[in-house]
């Protein structure tokens, strides 16, 4: 009996000496990222705004570990993280820097992030002359992010730069600088995909510029005018100076002939005007214009005289070179010797 025991004694000894020599494997596996990631949610689409972006100085080092995420979360979540622990905003020219160690119990990713912190400041509404600036363009400026960019500095904004040094020489001296602190990345492109995966880019409205030209128009008399002149043609010359993509200032004269009618006892005579005018042209859309214009008229034909007045116009462009306007003309009684009105139609052709 006693042999029994002491043969199962053994063998369980055996199995437990045998259990305890068995060592826990682990697979270590480390990696070096210098790429960005941008963190982004859904949510409502909101009228887009513009911000200029401050960038400090000073590089700032943060290290964290994670169990049981892969190193494209870890980088997420850190960044996250360095946003809170620095109170910024962005980071910038973000380098990554993982240790991922893998046991039989869990996996832990440590990961060293090394940025420039970023902070927005002067968030407005986007406007379409904001395009011609180097402002950072964002949706929700609550998200964390990373931007990546050649060299930090300290306002990325359309500031004017009175020190006598060249952006040339600048950007060379800061992109070689970075070159010795951080591996090269290559600047973001300017279109971005949506998450269907094609590529949208912002369209903002195009200022026209300088537009010389000239128009033909048929003059059609009103009123009192009617009853002593015949309808006639004309001809001018058109010069549009542009403020904004919206409002532009019209500079030009017109020449016009009215045809004397026969009244049974006399016949009156042939006038020639030629006519003056400054106004302001403003587009309601793109295509369709309103024209207010002081005008100055003089009737060069015998008897001569000369009066001041004002025209209301609307036209239609059907493109940069080609219009068409309808306008309504009030003339004093000094140049026709009462008071005249009558309505253009001008065909506008610009060079």
């Amino acid at each position: 009996m006693k042999r029994l025991i002491n043969t199962f004694s053994q063998i369980g000894l055996g199995c437990l000496l045998f259990a305890s020599c068995k060592t826990a494997s682990s697979i270590q596996k480390r990696t070096i990222d210098f790429d960005y990631i941008n963190v982004s949610k859904k949510g409502i689409i909101q009228r887009p705004l513009v911000a200029d972006l401050t960038v400090s100085d000073t590089k700032m080092t943060l290290t964290k570990t994670y169990e049981n995420v892969n190193v494209e979360q870890a980088k997420q979540l850190v960044s996250g993280d360095f946003s809170l622990e620095n109170n910024c905003d962005v980071a910038v020219q973000p380098f990554f820097e993982t240790n991922t160690v893998i046991t039989e119990v869990k996996k832990t990713v440590t990961v060293t992030m090394i940025a420039y912190p970023a902070y927005f400041k002067n968030i407005k509404h986007y406007d379409p002359l904001d395009s011609n600036t180097n402002k950072l363009l964002f949706h929700n400026f609550s998200n964390v992010g990373t931007i990546s960019v050649v060299a930090p500095s300290n306002t990325i904004a359309a500031t004017s730069n009175n020190s006598s040094e060249s952006k040339e020489e600048k950007t060379s001296k800061k992109a070689s600088k970075s070159t010795e602190e951080t591996p090269t990345v290559k600047e973001p492109k300017r279109s971005k995909k949506n998450e269907s995966g094609s590529q949208t880019r912002i369209k903002t409205a195009r200022t026209d510029g300088f537009k010389f030209g000239v128009n033909a128009f048929y003059t059609i008399p009103t009123g009192d005018l009617a009853n002593y002149f015949k309808s006639g043609f004309g001809e001018g010359l058109n010069f549009i100076i542009p403020i904004n993509h919206k409002v532009g200032i019209n500079v030009g004269a017109d020449h016009f002939g009215l045809a004397g009618k026969d009244n049974g006892i006399y016949t009156l005579q042939d006038v020639s005007v030629i006519s003056y005018h400054l106004g302001i042209r403003y587009k309601v859309i793109p295509k369709v214009f309103v024209e207010p214009k002081y005008d100055k008229s003089y009737c060069v034909s015998s008897p001569s005289g000369n009066s001041a007045g004002y025209s209301l116009g609307a036209g239609y462009a059907f493109s940069r070179s080609k219009e068409i306007t309808l306008a309504y003309n009030h003339v004093n009684e000094n140049a026709f010797g009462f008071v005249a009105n009558y309505l253009t139609l001008k065909a506008g052709f610009y060079f």
